[in-house]
């Protein structure tokens, strides 16, 4: 049994994130009914080592402390990929809490779903304060409107989300590394090309607690939106559609005012929504105009061939 590998590899980047980590290490101490587990944490080139509390603290479980230079998000969780032995790679960050069964939720809709090889799990924001309540409302409504009737959704996170590892071809970097931001929607657009979708898996549930100031989480819209430009510019290439219609965005829009209501949010979600996603927006059209031929982009090899 010693010598079994684990069921589950656990991939979380940090990048100078050692506070909110320590928190979804802990939560994962208290699993409840898991399948068996790893945890692989890489360190993408932080301004300190891990703090000994971390790096020396017991667990419950086995835990692998890598480090790199500072290359990206997309290095990083490739590099755990290269080094994790589970049956499922799941991947979250380092800000994000898993709920007690979370981990056995997950296991048991891995098993009742052989066809499916990517799953993805419940996201939530932590309503006790605004930036919390505007990502509950994000999450709230890309499930209201993403969600498949055949229980697999149109939209994928790295927050908490899973793949079969005999779904990944060897030698194949499943996180594009030059994309800087939304690697997650890239890997998306490989499923969809295969004709693969998400599973949804609603009972494993992983609280994102995004605790950035108000003035910062609105600004990083804008340079979130450029930076995703050249990861569109891929999906583009791949002649995938993964974003939602103007119309679609703005029913989205007026469902997310009607959830503030009914929750009792107020309008500063909203408010912030509307104001993040319009920076996002301008971020995108200054990457399009500083890169004029990023339609241009070469095709990509993807996940290639699944093994077996």
């Amino acid at each position: 049994m010693l010598n079994q590998s684990p069921y589950l590899s656990l991939i979380i980047c940090v990048h100078n994130d050692w506070e909110p980590l320590e928190n979804c290490l802990k939560s994962l101490s208290r699993q409840q009914e898991a399948p068996s587990f790893e945890v692989i944490v890489v360190d993408d080139g932080s301004a300190c080592h891990a703090p000994d509390a971390i790096k020396r603290g017991t667990f419950a479980y086995p835990i692998r402390f890598v480090r790199q230079s500072h290359s990206g998000l997309a290095v990083a969780r490739n590099t755990g990929i290269q080094i994790a032995v589970g049956t499922v790679l799941l991947f979250t960050d380092c800000d994000c809490i898993l709920n007690e069964r979370c981990l056995y939720e997950l296991g048991q809709s891995v098993a009742q779903h052989p066809q499916d090889n990517c799953f993805q799990l419940w996201l939530s924001g932590d309503s006790s304060h605004v930036v919390g309540r505007v990502e509950e409302l994000h999450m709230s409504t890309i499930r209201t409107h993403l969600l498949l009737p055949s229980g697999h959704i149109r939209y994928l996170n790295t927050a908490g989300a899973a793949v079969r590892r005999s779904r990944i071809a060897k030698n194949t970097q499943v996180f594009e590394p030059c994309a800087f931001r939304a690697q997650d929607t890239l890997l998306l657009a490989d499923f969809i090309l295969a004709g693969e979708f998400p599973r949804f898996v609603p009972r494993a549930a992983v609280l994102h607690d995004v605790r950035l100031p108000i003035a910062k989480y609105i600004w990083k819209g804008f340079w979130t939106g450029y930076a995703e430009g050249k990861t569109y510019g891929l999906i583009n290439a791949l002649g995938v559609s993964v974003r939602a219609s103007w119309s679609g965005r703005f029913r989205m829009l007026l469902s997310m005012r009607r959830e503030c209501a009914s929750r009792s949010f107020g309008v500063s979600p909203l408010l912030i929504v509307a104001i993040r996603q319009g920076l996002a927006y301008l971020g995108s059209i200054l990457y399009a105009w500083r890169n004029p031929h990023a339609h241009d982009l070469p095709l990509r090899a993807g996940l290639g061939k699944a093994e077996g």
